[in-house]
């Protein structure tokens, strides 16, 4: 993307919003319906914020360095390798927790529109040759897909809000505030695509207004949809049914189906199919880059065979091992992969670029703001990090 041709910033925003919107939506609803309308409503906005502070540091340090540069890269030159290490291990969780999450969705797609007589290992591994030949096929395959995408995705969420709405309303929470940290996981997952900013960044040349307008709109966009997506379903489908798809590893769409009718089970199912394949897509193209980075970076090669064994194989073990991990595999995808990446090393590099970046940036925060924005960041991060790894020791 680095060497395209110069984009405006409704471009620069669509591409931020395109990566964002994907099958983290799906889990949503699941994920948050236990807060009630008026507290997930909160968390989303909460984490929205949090992740557009995380998008104006990281585009502060990009102004800060000479030369065009990657996520990977720009933690490199103020963190050195213990924050490559960090970036990297980040990225590979996020990754893989997000095509596990994808391949399970597949698989229980399949068994729900079968009425059981698919089992869900099966469809996992029909959905995983699909997908997967799809991306062994190369970036050609999928080439200026990004736009088709973004609108395919806002139509159908649009049409399914609107056959869910009228059985919507407004429901109490009934959460405590240690269910925060899972559904944070959840959230964060869905609102990531940090690494994406850079490459906008370098595509908008000197546009310097144009490209924090598209940050802010390209974040505006997915947080308003998610908002009206999940106050919606928690509001048409009763908890049992949304926690009982969360033990089944189905996404948010199956139990609309059953509330809402017909219409809603084909639209919610094309929305599924589509959302966690392309996301599927997409993650494993990223997935193979990472790879073939990290071993160029040990002065080894890596095949572009051996490089998407490497990226699709271990989620395909996991998801069939826990085909009702769906909400699961975001979860801890979103923490471990999305916090430890933005919310942990990107406040760490900020807070050295303040110091000893080596140009005057035509962006950035006022102090001490950006500093205050940097240890929030981090510290709601570390809060959750803590939290979830006590809950997950606690259950073993």
């Amino acid at each position: 993307m680095a060497n395209g041709e110069a984009i405006s910033w409704v471009d620069g925003a669509g591409i931020v919003t395109a990566t964002t919107i994907g099958a983290g939506i799906l889990a949503l609803p699941i994920a948050l319906y236990s807060f009630g309308t008026l507290g997930a409503t909160l968390i989303l906005l909460s984490v929205g914020l949090l992740g557009l502070a995380a998008a104006f540091l990281l585009a502060e340090m990009l102004m800060r360095t000479d030369g065009v540069t990657h996520l990977p890269s720009l933690v490199d030159a103020y963190l050195g390798k213990p924050g490559l290490a960090l970036i990297f291990a980040g990225t590979l969780v996020y990754i893989y927790g997000a095509l596990t999450a994808y391949l399970i969705a597949g698989g229980a797609l399949a068994e729900s529109l079968s009425g059981g007589r698919v089992p869900s290992y099966v469809g996992t591994l029909a959905y995983f040759a699909i997908v997967t030949a799809i991306v062994h096929g190369g970036a050609g395959v999928v080439k200026g897909a990004e736009k088709a995408s973004l609108v395919v995705l806002l139509v159908l969420s649009l049409l399914i809000i609107a056959l869910a709405l009228p059985h919507s309303g407004l429901v109490a929470g009934t959460a405590g505030v240690e269910d925060i940290p899972a559904a944070f996981g959840v959230v964060l997952f869905a609102c990531f695509a940090h690494e994406v900013i850079p490459s906008v960044r370098n595509r908008m040349r000197k546009d310097v207004r144009g490209f924090i307008k598209a940050l802010i709109v390209g974040a505006a966009i997915p947080v308003a949809l998610y908002i009206a997506w999940t106050a919606v379903f928690i509001g048409a489908i009763p908890g049992p049914l949304l926690a009982a798809a969360g033990v089944a590893g189905q996404p948010a769409t199956v139990p609309l189906g059953i509330v809402a009718g017909s219409l809603a089970i084909l639209l919610g199912s094309m929305f599924a199919v589509f959302s966690t394949g392309s996301s599927y897509v997409g993650s494993s193209f990223g997935l193979v880059d990472v790879f073939t980075d990290l071993f160029g970076d040990i002065h080894r090669r890596l095949g572009k065979e051996l490089a998407l064994l490497f990226s699709v194989l271990p989620p395909l073990y996991v998801a069939v091992e826990a085909p009702h991990g769906f909400v699961k595999a975001l979860e801890i995808a979103g923490i471990y992969g999305g916090g430890v990446a933005i919310g942990i090393v990107v406040p760490l590099a900020y807070l050295v670029a303040r110091r000893k970046g080596r140009r005057k940036p035509e962006f950035s925060i006022p102090s001490p703001l950006g500093e205050i924005l940097a240890v929030v960041l981090f510290g709601v991060t570390l809060a959750m990090l803590i939290y979830e790894t006590y809950s997950l020791l606690s259950g073993m």
